[in-house]
């Protein structure tokens, strides 16, 4: 996940393009998977899976962001997180299904999701 922050932009939006591209890269699986959790509830992932380690990543450094006043709103960092996840999980797995839902622009957009999620936490974009 991102380091202590150096670069509040740079950093977060070349972290976010990686964990987008794994996304892909895993998608059919992944689609795979939520479609079966209703019928199959124990291959939900584990405590401490890949996407969770991920989030927590994040959770961590939005956390030195803040305690280092470089993000200046009120935010819960584990909520926080997991939006931007949620917005790089969509992208990731749902664009190919729903084209016209997404800007065709892949780094675009990434780049995009990040400076709006950097502005909500009060850092600068």
């Amino acid at each position: 996940g991102p380091a202590t922050p150096r670069a509040p932009v740079g950093e977060p939006q070349a972290w976010a393009r990686l964990m987008t591209a794994g996304l892909r890269q895993m998608a059919p699986l992944i689609r795979t998977r939520l479609g079966e959790f209703e019928e199959h509830p124990e291959i939900v992932p584990p405590r401490g899976s890949p996407p969770a380690q991920a989030t927590g990543a994040l959770t961590r450094y939005l956390e030195h962001l803040a305690h280092a006043r470089l993000a200046r709103a009120e935010f819960d960092p584990r909520t926080a997180a997991a939006m931007l996840m949620a917005a790089l999980f969509a992208d990731g797995i749902v664009r190919e299904g729903l084209p016209d839902m997404f800007n065709d622009d892949i780094d675009r957009s990434i780049d995009e999701y990040v400076v709006i999620f950097l502005r909500g936490i009060g850092a600068a974009a």
